[in-house]
C-alpha cells in the first residue's frame, strides 16, 4: 500500500501552504533559517523535505552535508533541480520512515517540520535513534479547531492523509523524546492567520537520570470529590507535593497549609523515598491519584505526571524549600528559565489560551498571573489587554508595576491575538509584529521597535517607537563607516621561515609534541582540544581522514611570522603559533563558534545570522581592538510581509560618543546602537558586504589540506 504522500503533487501542496489564509510556507521558511543557524553542526538531515523550502538558508561554509529525506521521489527530484548550488552538499534520500528508518545515515542535527503528525511518536523515536543527532529541531502544528487541514481550494487533495495523521501534543512529544535521552532546550511559538499556530521544539541529546526516564512511581491513598457545576471530567483540587534532591535519593519534608499529612512511599527500583504532603485543599477533599511519573526534575521545580491527565508541580526557592505546589489538569505545565534567576510557569487551559506566573528566585517572590503574555524578559512582561472598545499592548515590570508600567495603543486587528511575534531585543526595547486593523483585507503586517524603559508612569501616546537617527548624525555615522578598512588581506608573513615552521607544526599535528596554553601554563596534545578529538584516531589508528579539516597558513597576528589555523567540522577555529625562543607551539586564540570566520591579518568576520554581521579587529595578542556590528531585527515568521525592520548599527570602540549621539542610541551589552532606515543601512554596509564576498577568494590563497601543507 502506497503512502498517501506519494499521491499528492508538490504544486498542490505548496500552493495550499502559501495561501494568504494559511501562510505556513512563508512561516516555515523563516523558522528554518533559525534552525540552520542556531547550532554548531556540520551535517543536517531534513525529514520530510518536500520541495526543499528553506534550503536557500544553508550556509555552504558551515555545512559539509545536508540530507533531504522524503517518501515522494518526485519531491526529491524537484528539490535537486531547484538547488544546483548545493551540488556536492545536498544528498536526497527516498525513504519511507514508517518502514525504512533503519536506512537513515548519521547526522549532527535532524530537522523535522510538520512531519511527526504523519509518522507518530514511536516511529519518530526510531528515526532519531537511527540518525543519532546531537540536536533535534521539530515544528508541529497546534490546531484550535476540529479540522487539522486549513480550509482552501486544495482541501480535498489531502483527503487521503486522514489514515496516517496523528494529533501531536507538546508535552507528549517532550516525554517521548525524554525516553530516548533528548531534552528540550528551546520552545518557540508562531501564530498563523487562520488561528492555528506552529510550535518549534528543539532538543539536545544528553543522558537522562532514572527519574527523568520515568522510573519513579508514586502511590497515594486519598479520597475523591468532584464539582457537578464544572466540566464533567474536571475535579477542583490541589495536591501539595514536594521532592527534595539528595544525590541518588530524593528526600524532602514540607508543611504547607493546616491539615492532616498524607505519607506517600515512592519506589524507584531499589530506592525508597518518603514524601509528606498536605492533603488539605481549602474546604474540599483531594482527588485520588493512582501512580505517577516524575517528568521534570530541576533544582527549582518538579513536574509529575500523576496519570489521568493530572500534573502536580512544585517550585523551590534558592534554599531548596518548597514555596509553591499546585496541580494542572489535561495539559502539563511548562516551566522554564527565562534568565538565570527567573522561572516562567506556563499553564495551558485549551485552544490558544494560557496563563503565566513568574518566580524571582533571587528575591523569593511570585508575580501575579498574566493571560497569554506575548513576551517576557529583563523582569518585564508584555501582554494584550482586551478592553470594551480596544486592544492595548501593556508592558510592565512583571513583579511590581510601580517600577515600570506603560500602555501602547495601536490599530490592532480585531483578533484574539493580533500580535504574531514579540521579543525584548534589549532591556528597554521591544520588537513586535502585529496584524493591523485592515489585515483581513490587505494580509499585511506591521512591525515596530518600541522604547519601554525609564521610569515613566502610564502613558497612552501613539508615538512610542524607537526613532531613526537624524540626518546630521547619519552623515557622521556614514563617514565613520567609510573610514573603516574592511578589505580582506591575508599577509603571508616571512616566507623564508615556512619550511621550519611547517616541520614544527607537523610534529604537533602528529601528536609528537604538545602545545603550551599561556593563560593556564598547561601543555596539551592536539586531540585534547574540543572538536579535534579525532586526531587521536589519526595518530594511533590511522582511521580518520585528516584532510577533512581546513588548514590556513598565514600571518594572522601581524608579527610577520606565519601561524597555523585549523577549522574543524563544527566551524571552530584554533590558531597556533610557533615560539622560536621557547621552541614550542603556543595556542594563540581559539574561537569556539561557527559565527566567526577569518577575514585577514588581525581581522575576523562575524556572521551571526539573527544576531547580525560585522567585523572584529584584533591586536597582536588576539585581543579585541574594536567591533563594528550591523544588525537587522526581523519580525518573526512574517518578514516578507512586514512594513519595516529594525536596522541597527554600532560604531567601533575608538569613537568617543557625545551626549547628543547617545540621546539617539539604544544601549545593550555595553554597546550603543543607532537605528537607521533600510536605504541608509544598505549604504552603511556596502563596504562590509563587498569585503565579505571577496574574503572567500582571498582565503583560498592561504587554505591547504594536510597533504598540501605538510607532505
Amino acid at each position: 500500500m502506497k503512502n498517501p504522500w506519494e499521491e499528492i503533487s508538490l504544486t498542490d501542496y505548496e500552493n495550499h501552504m502559501r495561501l494568504d489564509s494559511v501562510m505556513q510556507l512563508q512561516a516555515m521558511n523563516e523558522m528554518m533559517k533559525g534552525q540552520f543557524e542556531t547550532y554548531s553542526v556540520s551535517s543536517v538531515m531534513i525529514l520530510g523535505i518536500a520541495g526543499g523550502n528553506g534550503l536557500e538558508h544553508i550556509a555552504k561554509n558551515k555545512f559539509e552535508k545536508v540530507y533531504g529525506v522524503d517518501v515522494n521521489s518526485d519531491y526529491l527530484k524537484e528539490t535537486t533541480r531547484r538547488y544546483p548550488d548545493l551540488d556536492g552538499i545536498l544528498e536526497c534520500l527516498c525513504i519511507d520512515l514508517i518502514k525504512e528508518s533503519d536506512k537513515l545515515p548519521k547526522a549532527d542535527m535532524v530537522i523535522a517540520n510538520l512531519l511527526i503528525e504523519y509518522i507518530g511518536y514511536a516511529c519518530f523515536q526510531k528515526a532519531i535513534q537511527q540518525a543519532d543527532p546531537k540536536y533535534v529541531s521539530c515544528i508541529i502544528q497546534i490546531n484550535t479547531e476540529e479540522d487539522w487541514v486549513s480550509d482552501s481550494p486544495y482541501l480535498h487533495v489531502f483527503d487521503g492523509l486522514e489514515e496516517v495523521h496523528h494529533q501531536i501534543e507538546e508535552h507528549i512529544l517532550e516525554k517521548a523524546m525524554l525516553e530516548i535521552d533528548y531534552h528540550v532546550i528551546e520552545f518557540l511559538e508562531h501564530r498563523l492567520p487562520n488561528g492555528k499556530k506552529l510550535v518549534q521544539m528543539d532538543f539536545e541529546r544528553r543522558k537522562s537520570t532514572k527519574n527523568e526516564r520515568g522510573a519513579v512511581r508514586l502511590s497515594t491513598r486519598q479520597t475523591t470529590y468532584a464539582f457537578a457545576l464544572l466540566m464533567l471530567f474536571l475535579v477542583v483540587c490541589t495536591i501539595m507535593l514536594s521532592v527534595k534532591h539528595e544525590q541518588k535519593r530524593l528526600s524532602e519534608k514540607m508543611t504547607l497549609q493546616e491539615g492532616p499529612l498524607v505519607e506517600t512511599t515512592v519506589q524507584a527500583e531499589e530506592e525508597t523515598v518518603t514524601i509528606e504532603a498536605d492533603a488539605t485543599i481549602g474546604q474540599e477533599e483531594s482527588e485520588s491519584i493512582e501512580g505517577g511519573t516524575v517528568i521534570e526534575d530541576d533544582k527549582h521545580f518538579t513536574i509529575i505526571d500523576a496519570g489521568e491527565q493530572t500534573y502536580p508541580y512544585t517550585i523551590y526557592n534558592a534554599d531548596g524549600e518548597a514555596v509553591k505546589s499546585e496541580v494542572c489538569y489535561r495539559i502539563a505545565p511548562w516551566i522554564h528559565y527565562i534568565d538565570q534567576e527567573t522561572l516562567e510557569i506556563h499553564i495551558g487551559v485549551g485552544t490558544e489560551t494560557f496563563y503565566c506566573v513568574y518566580y524571582d528566585i533571587l528575591n523569593d517572590r511570585f508575580s501575579e498571573q498574566y493571560e497569554s503574555p506575548v513576551a517576557a524578559e529583563y523582569h518585564k512582561v508584555a501582554f494584550l489587554d482586551h478592553r470594551d472598545d480596544e486592544i492595548v499592548l501593556v508592558v510592565r515590570d512583571m513583579f511590581d508595576e510601580k517600577n515600570y508600567y506603560k500602555e501602547f495603543h495601536r490599530d490592532f486587528a480585531a483578533a484574539v491575538s493580533p500580535v504574531t511575534y514579540a521579543e525584548f531585543k534589549f532591556e528597554d526595547t521591544l520588537l513586535f509584529t502585529y496584524m493591523a486593523s485592515d489585515f483581513f483585507e490587505t494580509q499585511k503586517y506591521k512591525t515596530e521597535l518600541l522604547f519601554c524603559g525609564g521610569s515613566e508612569e502610564k502613558e497612552t501616546s501613539a508615538s512610542d517607537a524607537v526613532d531613526y537617527v537624524d540626518e546630521e548624525l547619519y552623515a557622521e555615522i556614514k563617514d565613520i563607516c567609510k573610514n573603516i578598512d574592511f578589505t580582506p588581506s591575508f599577509d603571508p608573513g616571512d616566507v623564508t621561515k615556512y619550511d621550519l615552521y611547517k616541520k614544527k607544526f607537523k610534529k604537533f599535528i602528529n601528536g609528537e609534541v604538545t602545545v603550551w596554553i599561556k593563560e593556564t601554563g598547561e601543555e596539551l596534545y592536539i586531540y585534547n582540544f574540543h572538536g579535534l578529538e579525532e586526531f587521536r584516531a589519526v595518530i594511533e589508528l590511522g582511521e580518520y581522514d585528516i584532510d577533512r579539516y581546513s588548514y590556513y597558513f598565514f600571518d594572522i597576528n601581524g608579527d610577520e611570522d606565519p601561524e597555523l589555523c585549523i577549522k574543524n567540522q563544527l566551524g571552530y577555529i584554533y590558531v597556533f603559533q610557533y615560539d622560536e625562543d621557547r621552541d614550542q607551539i603556543v595556542l594563540w586564540k581559539e574561537y569556539i563558534s561557527n559565527s566567526i570566520f577569518l577575514m585577514g591579518t588581525q581581522k575576523l568576520g562575524f556572521a551571526g545570522g539573527w544576531s547580525g554581521d560585522g567585523m572584529i579587529r584584533v591586536d597582536e595578542n588576539g585581543d579585541r581592538v574594536f567591533f563594528v556590528h550591523f544588525w537587522v531585527l526581523g519580525g518573526g515568521p512574517y518578514q516578507n510581509d512586514i512594513e519595516d525592520y529594525g536596522f541597527l548599527v554600532s560604531l567601533p570602540e575608538y569613537i568617543e560618543l557625545r551626549d547628543d549621539m547617545i540621546e539617539q542610541a539604544i544601549y545593550e551589552d555595553d554597546r550603543y546602537y543607532f537605528r537607521v532606515t533600510e536605504e541608509q543601512f544598505e549604504e552603511l554596509t556596502k563596504d562590509y558586504n563587498d569585503a565579505e564576498k571577496a574574503v572567500h577568494a582571498a582565503l583560498d590563497e592561504v587554505t591547504y589540506t594536510y597533504t598540501e601543507l605538510f607532505d
